[in-house]
């Protein structure tokens, strides 16, 4: 008897707990609403796709909102991103492509697998659809104090004036009651700017070296971002080149062009070019400007993270900066987001500075009357030097003092300009060298005033290699500079001291030249081998000696 009272007792608290579930099921919930986020500045737009019934934690038998859209103009609309150079774009087209007059379930599934590709482009083109032709009817978008019941909607986000493009947003609403809070979603979306100059390998690096007057390129590059092809996106390149020390291009040696993911180059040619100060924005050493819309790319299926790519050839002018403070060459972007500075590259060259001595002098005193050819990399020559001042037999030519006579320059009519030791040059400087293998030559030795040709030195076979600090395996900063001598390629080595710090003689070596007959300590054989052979044949003699007489010894 006591255990059926407490089955009874347990089966009415059954049955009331059940009675007071049943209504709370069963009734219907008062609507969702979607609340702005707290102090936001953006603007909303709820739009409501598709009805829908409850079914757990899903929704069923959708219903499409013939109040905001005409079925059959949206399903074309979409459809037309199947032949989108995008790969998600061309995903989502085909998702439409083969509905003819689906269910609107089998429309709604369409859609979302469209949002699981790309929510951003899927809402992006849900709104470009809202705009077309024949698509949207004339029903308003939806207050965001209204509540909503369970379905299909969408959300663009429009952030302020500058603030960047708009964000969209597919939500599916899963209850019938309470609020949804909306996060911005669209924001200034930030892009960068880089430069690299080209190196001699033909790889873009931070720092490179060049002769003055050798033509190579720099390469500005900068990803898109917040791009959308329902507004203009333009873009300006301020390069910040200094023009004194870098020659500034033309229009014609300048190259645009947009890099899409699969590696497509689209060329820009219809973009603008200006030289010098534009704006504020350049600062005062900015050289040139190059502008264009990116969203005239917009039907080629130009895209957020698709590269923007500037090239252009330069060359390092006479005024360039010699040593480790380099040619600092930087750039500036400006973009629908804003402005963003970029990094510097330099460009180095360096100097070779030849003192030219007496070595038969204690002070090795300066010695004019040298003429010297450095073959560069590229097969040129440069000739430097003061030589002696001669008559038509090639005897040099003395002053009344009995002083030498020094081809000092030209006149303006091409004439040799006559002058004394003082004005004779004894120190040569072959500018503006880079990286490579080069071969200095005296080919013509000074001369005393009796006539005696101080003996020639050289060839002298040296190869340069800067040395660079690296980031992130991108040649950076000048960090040194190595000389090798080159003396098993024939004539001597030639001792070169190296001051980067210096600005001027960046490299520097002593030559020194004497009277008389000087035999070779490298380039020829010399006298050693001749004592050597001599030694080692007295040498045997004594031994053979030595030998015979213990032999006779030994017999006896």
């Amino acid at each position: 008897m006591k255990h059926m009272k407490k089955l009874s007792s347990l089966l009415l608290v059954l049955v009331l707990a059940l009675a007071l579930a049943v209504p709370a099921l069963a009734a219907p919930g008062d609507g969702v609403k979607f609340v702005n986020p707290p102090d936001s500045t953006h603007t909303y737009t709820l739009y409501k796709i598709f009805d829908a019934e409850l079914d757990g934690g899903s929704l069923k038998n959708f219903k499409w909102n013939a109040d905001h859209f005409n079925k059959g103009p949206f399903i074309s609309e979409m459809a037309k991103l199947a032949s989108s150079e995008n790969a998600d774009e061309q995903k989502i087209g085909a998702l439409f492509q083969n509905l003819t007059n689906p269910t609107d379930d089998e429309l709604a599934a369409a859609l979302d697998a469209a949002r699981r590709v790309s929510e951003a482009i899927s809402g992006r083109v849900v709104a470009a659809a809202l705009n077309a032709q024949g698509v949207q009817n004339s029903a308003p978008a939806i207050s965001l104090d209204t509540p909503v019941g369970p379905g299909y909607y969408m959300i663009i986000d429009t952030p302020p004036a500058g603030g960047g493009s708009p964000a969209y947003s597919l939500y599916n609403v899963l209850k019938d009651e309470g609020t949804i809070s909306i996060k911005d979603k669209s924001s200034k979306e930030t892009t960068s700017v880089t430069k690299r100059v080209q190196n001699a390998d033909g790889e873009w690096v931070l720092g490179a070296d060049y002769e003055i007057g050798k033509p190579f390129n720099f390469q500005l590059s900068a990803p898109i971002k917040g791009f959308d092809p329902e507004s203009d996106y333009n873009v300006i390149f301020h390069d910040m080149m200094d023009a004194d020390q870098m020659a500034v291009p033309e229009k014609s040696q300048v190259k645009v062009y947009i890099q899409k993911a699969d590696g497509t180059k689209l060329d820009v040619t219809a973009f603008e070019f200006t030289s010098g100060l534009r704006n504020e924005k350049c600062e005062e050493n900015c050289a040139f400007h190059v502008s264009f819309n990116v969203a005239a790319f917009k039907d080629q299926g130009v895209k957020d993270g698709d590269l923007i790519f500037v090239e252009y050839e330069s060359s390092l002018k006479e005024g360039a900066a010699l040593g480790s403070a380099g040619n600092k060459n930087g750039v500036k972007l400006e973009y629908p987001g804003g402005e963003t500075p970029g990094n510097d590259v330099t460009v180095y060259t360096f100097n070779l500075v030849a003192d030219k001595v007496d070595g038969s002098t204690a002070d090795k005193a300066p010695l004019p009357g040298a003429v010297f050819e450095l073959t560069m990399p590229d097969g040129t020559t440069v000739q430097l030097g003061t030589p002696v001042y001669k008559d038509a037999q090639g005897a040099p030519i003395l002053d009344a003092n009995g002083n030498l006579q020094y081809i000092v320059g030209k006149n303006e009519y091409g004439s040799d300009i006559i002058g004394g030791a003082d004005q004779a040059m004894t120190q040569f400087t072959f500018p503006s060298l880079a990286e490579g293998e080069y071969v200095l030559t005296e080919i013509e030795a000074p001369v005393t005033a009796s006539g005696t040709k101080y003996n020639p030195v050289g060839p002298f076979y040296f190869k340069v290699e800067p040395t660079y600090d690296t980031e992130n395996g991108i040649d950076k900063v000048l960090s040194g500079l190595k000389i090798t001598p080159q003396p098993e390629k024939g004539g001597e080595t030639l001792g070169i001291t190296v001051n980067l710090e210096s600005g001027t003689a960046n490299m520097t070596a002593t030559i020194e030249n004497n009277t008389g007959l000087v035999m070779p300590e490298t380039g020829g054989i010399g006298t050693t081998i001749f004592y050597i052979v001599g030694g080692v044949l007295a040498a045997g003699a004594v031994i053979l000696l030595i030998t015979k007489r213990r032999m006779s010894v030994e017999e006896e």
